[in-house]
């Protein structure tokens, strides 16, 4: 059958009607067949877009539920999802880890993903002098 590759599927570990493969698809079964679920783009409170998807009617971050489904446990409160290759739209399996936030940030700063200063407020389109004019008691 020549190039065809078999596809390894994990079960999402709160809800068996999902499941998702190594390159990042997200699958239902909560009507019989699997279907390819929709993953749409949202940025949140960030510059960066990310992949989110609808599983039992809430709306999660994709790259957390591939991971989870990946190492079949829940990721711990305080801990992240890295995108190693700092694409947050590459969700293949190889592509995420677990991390904590210190070494999120870290990962960040090394790859220039991180900004402070006049470059945050510009990344977003605000003026840093704005907020520095405004006096202690809310005058400007």
């Amino acid at each position: 059958m020549g190039n065809q590759q078999e596809s390894t599927f994990y079960p999402v570990p709160y809800d068996n009607r999902y499941f998702c493969d190594e390159n990042g698809n997200i699958y239902s079964i909560a009507r019989g067949a699997p279907k390819l679920l929709t993953q749409w783009v949202h940025y949140g409170r960030s510059k960066s877009p990310y992949l989110r998807v609808s599983i039992g009617g809430k709306h999660k971050m994709s790259h957390r539920v591939i991971l989870e489904a990946y190492t079949g446990r829940v990721i711990p409160e305080g801990f992240h999802v890295n995108h190693i290759d700092a694409n947050t739209l590459n969700n293949s399996v190889a592509n995420l880890e677990v991390v904590t936030h210190k070494e999120n940030v870290a990962h960040a700063v090394e790859n220039n993903l991180y900004m402070s200063g006049d470059g945050w407020y510009k990344a977003r389109g605000k003026s840093s002098t704005a907020i520095e004019s405004t006096s202690e008691d809310g005058s400007e």
